[in-house]
């Protein structure tokens, strides 16, 4: 999960339904701050979380302390948002409601964050935890809500007057939900997911090896190649292969390969490179007869591509 997101999601899910109306102004300031800040920069909210350290988590925790201090937010929702910071970065696994149309297209809910004792209500009124855009007459003012029984979520809808529908189908009584479930709601479709938590990897292409990058934070670089010293070592008969043949980096928040004088170069994506490579998810290495892929961590959904989603 993008910084961005991520506080987006924390600081939604965490205030009181009563700070509704605020909500989106308290976030937009914590954000400008963020930018302004030398240490973060203007591409930090573009950043998974992962990438920060423990010491820039506690600085942004001490801005969104501020900023809700300016606007008067009580001792105990602070705390409460405070938990919930730390809870996310913690957790290995958490699960999203995601607003996907309309004018709050893109917003997320952390149910985990939430602070409720019973069920999370979903509703156009301003004390429902899931509040809907208000200007929509085919949400009803307390619509449906979200229990937790068991180690799973259910919906219910809360005799609504247009009905909710889970994956197409209009619900009665309490529905399970499954990771990628889409709930319509009136006009609006909300979309149900499982997120786990996956570190930052290089894996070997068919080879059940992968290597953790989270230690490239910890020095210079990683080396690539068939000398046993390298943090990532090669085939030792694939003479293709240099003995230090390329080296991961890790600059400003993004994760670069480049190639150190080898016999028979570097390749991404099957483009020979020249220069010092930026590292995007998903994007292939071959050096000599090995292939791999680049793996960027972070709290990420079980496979559902959000571009595919179409409103109607």
């Amino acid at each position: 999960m993008l910084l961005e997101a991520f506080l987006s999601a924390v600081i939604s899910s965490a205030l009181s339904p009563g700070l509704t109306k605020i909500r989106e102004e308290i976030v937009k300031k914590v954000k400008n701050r963020i930018r302004s800040q030398k240490s973060f920069g203007e591409r930090a909210l573009n950043r998974p979380i992962s990438d920060f350290s423990e010491k820039d988590h506690e600085e942004i925790r001490n801005i969104v302390a501020t900023t809700l201090d300016e606007y008067g937010v009580s001792k105990e929702i602070k705390n409460t948002l405070a938990e919930s910071y730390s809870t996310v970065l913690s957790t290995k696994s958490m699960h999203v409601i995601m607003i996907m149309n309309g004018i709050d297209k893109g917003r997320e809910y952390i149910l985990e964050v939430i602070n409720v004792t019973e069920d999370i209500r979903i509703g156009r009124c301003p004390v429902c935890e899931i509040r809907m855009d208000e200007n929509d007459r085919t949400i009803s003012r307390h619509h449906a809500r979200l229990l937790f029984e068991n180690g799973a979520y259910f919906i219910e809808d809360t005799w609504s007057t247009n009905g909710t529908k889970v994956d197409g189908r209009e619900i009665n009584g309490k529905t399970r939900l499954y990771d990628k479930d889409r709930i319509k709601i009136g006009q609006a479709m909300l979309l149900f997911s499982e997120r786990e938590r996956a570190i930052t990897v290089i894996e070997r292409i068919g080879k059940e090896t992968r290597y953790p990058l989270d230690k490239i934070k910890m020095r210079e670089d990683i080396r690539i190649g068939r000398c046993p010293v390298n943090e990532i070592p090669l085939d030792k008969d694939d003479r293709t292969a240099s003995r230090h043949h390329a080296r991961l980096l890790f600059e400003k928040g993004e994760y670069f390969v480049e190639d150190i004088c080898s016999a028979g170069g570097t390749f991404v994506n099957g483009k020979k490179i020249e220069e010092k490579k930026k590292l995007e998810d998903g994007d292939e290495i071959k050096i000599g007869k090995t292939l791999m892929r680049f793996r960027r961590g972070g709290m990420r959904s079980r496979g559902y591509d959000y571009g595919t989603y179409a409103e109607g």
